[in-house]
């Protein structure tokens, strides 16, 4: 079984292509040759692991469907010339991916993220099963301005080409779903490599980009409040911005409020397994998480979550039965200084019990075979007809 995987950008520092990754390890097990489109970048790393593992590569020029800035002067001036440049590349792009499928002889096109539509226009044009993969709201999360409309996008999913993948039952119920379409959590690594470790260290850890929308100032602020009442426990923060502008707004507002010396930017981290294992407990404060592949990983890891109480955050934690949520700022901070009073080996058992069924739930693994069913399924269904 042949299929081209499309990515939405080669990064392999994303949760979409680590998810990616993970599946396509389990998927190669059970005999599936993957191929995964890339469009060039200067950060390939993602083209970097495949290759680790034997996976095969394109890397062609295009482009997600996104709406261009439209801020300044400037902006507006190239408005129009920037959404002509990127449909003339997707157009380009159409043809050279469907020589790839029939040059490679495809048998299913899977497109990795939602704001994608090349695999979907490609599919129906040469009359093959294309695979949806949905792993963001795109306006929750992401704030996505978009070509179509969101009733353009549903009617989209529906066509009768397309199987729908919603990595959480959140992302299921915002695009309005429908068998066949189906929930399959992310495959967060092989269940054998889950650990616990019962040893903690006084640091709160913080892993994923550095964005509004992934609420790292909402925890910054919680942690200002906290650290007026605790003086042993410091902040790390593992991931970084594609803005320094950014980051260095948050580095001033650390020092200004005096606890600049408390908080370590670690910039992308090979470790985080390591980081999370050791943690008093991960913080989760995206405002609208699709599904929480980081969450899961902490369960993995055996360290308890502290998250948003929103999304894909709260449906892993309510779906284990192991975390806490918040709602406000003052509510995190409350939160992360009770469990420094309390201790975090009081919450031994529970940690291992959460790492347990983490590993039904999130395995590379059980993730693996429920795609390669859905894909044994699409063939069934295509041969029938």
């Amino acid at each position: 079984m042949n299929v081209l995987y499309i990515t939405h950008i080669s990064s392999f520092f994303t949760g979409a292509n680590r998810s990616l990754y993970h599946m396509l390890v389990g998927l190669k097990s059970k005999g599936v040759k993957p191929i995964v489109l890339l469009s060039p970048y200067a950060d390939m790393t993602l083209k970097v692991e495949l290759d680790k593992i034997g996976v095969q590569s394109y890397i062609i020029e295009y482009y997600m469907p996104l709406l261009p800035n439209n801020d300044s002067f400037r902006d507006k001036l190239l408005y129009l010339p920037k959404i002509l440049r990127s449909k003339f590349r997707n157009l380009l792009a159409r043809r050279k991916i469907s020589k790839i499928v029939q040059a490679e002889s495809i048998d299913i096109i899977h497109t990795n993220v939602g704001p994608l539509l090349l695999g979907y226009e490609v599919a129906n044009k040469l009359n093959i099963p294309h695979v949806w993969h949905l792993r963001e709201f795109q306006d929750l999360d992401f704030n996505m301005k978009t070509w179509y409309t969101k009733k353009g996008f549903l009617s989209m999913l529906n066509h009768e080409n397309n199987q729908q993948i919603a990595i959480s039952r959140a992302i299921y119920e915002h695009f309005h779903l429908k068998p066949p379409s189906t929930v399959i959590y992310n495959g967060i690594m092989k269940s054998s490599a889950a650990r616990y470790n019962s040893s903690k260290s006084d640091y709160f850890l913080y892993v994923g980009h550095l964005s509004e929308n992934k609420g790292i100032q909402v925890l910054l602020q919680a942690f200002s409040i906290f650290c007026q009442n605790n003086k042993s426990h410091n902040l790390l923060i593992a991931g970084d911005s594609t803005l320094p502008s950014y980051k260095l707004s948050l580095i001033d507002f650390l020092n200004e409020k005096g606890i600049g010396d408390r908080v370590s930017f670690l910039g992308h981290r090979n470790d985080v397994d390591q980081l999370m294992q050791s943690a008093t407990a991960l913080i989760v404060p995206s405002l609208n998480e699709a599904f929480g592949r980081i969450t899961a990983e902490a369960m993995f890891n055996g360290c308890l979550v502290i998250g948003k109480n929103t999304g894909g955050t709260k449906e892993i934690i309510d779906l284990i039965g192991t975390g806490l949520l918040y709602d406000s700022v003052e509510e995190l901070a409350d939160l992360m200084l009770n469990l420094t009073k309390v201790g975090i080996e009081n919450y031994s058992d529970e940690l291992v019990s959460a790492m347990n069924k983490a590993k039904i739930k999130f395995s590379e693994e059980s993730n693996a075979e429920s795609v390669h069913r859905l894909y044994l399924e699409l063939l069934k269904n295509r041969d029938d007809n």
